[in-house]
């Protein structure tokens, strides 16, 4: 019989940055989440019970008026955008929508993204 290998959450504050060490992948799964990403999208927020060699993701939009100069903070507000499956870049279908998944108190935006993919290179 095979065994099951019983996979650790990611810490609570997890972020691309923090799990690249563990990532099978890391530039292809790095460019792969920067390519879901639109500039509009500032957030990218691990999924905690997922795989640390490929984890699942989810996508945050800002909320933000960008015509708005009173607001101090750059991305104000976000609503979540969809969830993706960090082995393929799918997006979860709707209906796997739920409120079990953990997701990371920290988060990465557009720019963080860019610039950690960047750092990767060769």
């Amino acid at each position: 019989m095979g065994s099951t290998k019983k996979i650790r959450p990611l810490a609570s504050n997890s972020t691309l940055a923090t799990q690249v060490s563990q990532l099978d992948d890391p530039i292809g799964y790095v460019f792969s989440v920067w390519c879901k990403m639109r500039i509009k999208v500032h957030e990218v927020r691990l999924i905690l019970n997922s795989d640390p060699r490929w984890p699942d993701y989810a996508l945050y939009e800002s909320m933000d008026d960008p015509q708005d100069s009173s607001d101090e903070n750059d991305y104000g507000p976000t609503m979540l955008m969809c969830l993706h499956d960090g082995r393929t870049h799918n997006p979860y279908p709707k209906a796997r929508w739920d409120d079990d998944y953990k997701l990371s108190d920290a988060w990465m935006n557009w720019h963080q993204v860019s610039y950690l993919y960047e750092e990767l290179l060769p």
